[in-house]
């Protein structure tokens, strides 16, 4: 019986002595376990993050035409030697003869921080039709009326801020009755 009690004292005493030494590593565990939830809410945070970026590079995957048209419509600097091709193939196109393109000027917008405007004024001649054709294509960016806008023409924002229409006399034979002056105004960021 002695020996029983001995055998249990040791026994409780073995397994007290096995809490007391271990209980400030279980508090350590504790903390550890904690911090590691803490970190893992982090991580779902941060996954939920990229999954959300993702799913916003895809829609703009799915965009990828208009983003082009957007990207052309407002370029990164001012490209008038493009600009100034793209209008030259639109006079021929509609008919007209440009005689003079006036001086560009660029300066920041009074709008919109960080975009640019380009603006500078085109004198020309032709007729009443052709002269409305060509104003189509700068507004419109598209090579011909009858064809869908592309990317590859001129697709910028272009915005006509006057235009002067004189008649000129004797010039009925010739098929270019009208000069004028346009002044446009385009944008760049």
């Amino acid at each position: 019986m002695l020996r029983v009690l001995i055998t249990t004292a040791l026994l409780l005493s073995s397994i007290a002595i096995f809490f007391l030494l271990s209980l400030p590593h279980y508090e350590a565990l504790q903390i550890k376990m904690v911090e590691l939830e803490g970190e893992q809410k982090k991580f779902e945070a941060r996954d939920e993050y990229v999954q959300g970026i993702m799913n916003v590079h895809a829609e703009i995957d799915r965009h990828d035409d208009e983003v082009k048209k957007i990207k052309n419509a407002l370029p990164d600097d001012h490209h008038i030697p493009s600009l100034f091709l793209a209008i030259k193939k639109m006079e021929r196109e509609a008919g007209i003869g440009i005689e003079h393109f006036g001086s560009f000027t660029t300066r920041e917008s009074r709008a919109i921080q960080g975009l640019r405007e380009t603006e500078f004024s085109i004198n020309g001649n032709g007729s009443y039709f052709n002269l409305r054709r060509f104003i189509y294509h700068l507004e419109n960016g598209s090579g011909r009326s009858d064809e869908e806008t592309s990317i590859e023409s001129l697709s910028r924002v272009i915005e006509i801020e006057e235009l002067v229409v004189s008649y000129l006399e004797g010039r009925e034979e010739t098929g270019s009755p009208l000069a004028f002056i346009l002044n446009v105004k385009t944008y760049s960021y």
